[in-house]
């Protein structure tokens, strides 16, 4: 916690909490109209690596839930952080927040939208649309990608001249999904190129990394 009133700012920082088991994967920060902060971090069991997607039964009370500093402007301890007391209702988080679409409902019984015919060759193909978390950067990202084509892929890091930082195979989900986490903290200050290039296609984003 950083005291933003504080003269010196980063001497103000104060620890508020810390993970000592496994695994401490970190995910995102972020304040919610009802004035609090919600906190996500991605459940990976030792030893199996980055598991995404979760297989049903990979559940636990930190998937489960989201942490949550009730009181944001009270300095210290007195914030009141409370970790994994938000019940998600059974769903599960990894990195990101606000929530994700869940794709999996079922038919709301008595919606209006329950009773809509489409004709499924008039549905346009979705294009594939990339995400990077945070941005900008100090350390660590999060790359993710949605209606990707083809199966395997390459993803590389590029910087604005051209030269290659970063190459790494990256598989393709079922549905078009991929992630990767990413240690950029070797890579100066400045403006990147993500690239992914699949056997079928290939996307883009833009990356800067600003300590």
């Amino acid at each position: 916690q950083y005291d933003l009133n504080a003269v010196n700012i980063p001497l103000s920082c104060d620890t508020i909490d810390e993970t000592t088991w496994q695994p401490p994967d970190a995910g995102a920060v972020r304040l919610a109209p009802d004035g609090k902060i919600y906190y996500t971090q991605c459940y990976i069991p030792i030893g199996t690596g980055i598991n995404y997607p979760y297989q049903d039964s990979l559940r636990s009370f930190v998937n489960e839930n989201l942490g949550v500093v009730n009181n944001p402007d009270v300095i210290g301890s007195s914030c009141n952080f409370t970790p994994f007391s938000f019940y998600l209702g059974g769903k599960r988080t990894y990195w990101g927040l606000p929530n994700n679409p869940d794709y999996s409902l079922v038919a709301l019984v008595g919606s209006a939208c329950d009773t809509l015919s489409v004709n499924v060759n008039e549905i346009a193909e979705k294009s594939a649309a990339i995400y990077i978390s945070p941005n900008p950067a100090t350390r660590i990202i999060y790359f993710n990608t949605q209606h990707l084509k083809g199966k395997h892929g390459m993803l590389t890091i590029v910087s604005m001249n051209g030269e290659q930082l970063y190459q790494k195979p990256i598989a393709v989900f079922n549905g078009g999904y991929a992630t990767q986490r990413i240690d950029v903290s070797s890579l100066p200050d400045g403006m990147y190129f993500i690239n992914l290039q699949t056997d079928k296609e290939r996307v883009s984003g833009k990356l800067l990394v600003n300590r």
